[in-house]
């Protein structure tokens, strides 16, 4: 669920609610996944590119980064052959 999508099922979200989630684990993972799809669509170089699927792979202590496999086609092409990214919040690489 995007952060978005969370704050829409809210008729109404308290400053204490907010707080609690933007500084939650569940926010950080959202963003982090947010960022490699975008980070993804950005290294594939497809104008219309789209995220068809970000699993998430790591989380590398050391760093303090997630890594996701992130699937991008382009939009206007359904059938065309996905192409699979490793990514996080500041880089992508082809797999």
């Amino acid at each position: 669920m995007t952060e978005g999508e969370w704050i829409s099922n809210k008729d109404e979200l308290t400053k204490d609610e907010w707080e609690h989630y933007y500084g939650s684990a569940e926010h950080r993972f959202a963003s982090a996944s947010q960022q490699a799809g975008q980070n993804a669509i950005a290294a594939s170089g497809i104008a219309d590119g789209m995220i068809v699927s970000c699993d998430f792979v790591n989380y590398d202590y050391d760093k303090l980064q997630y890594a996701f496999k992130v699937g991008v086609r382009p939009m206007s092409d359904p059938n065309a052959n996905i192409t699979y990214f490793i990514a996080g919040t500041d880089y992508a690489e082809k797999c």
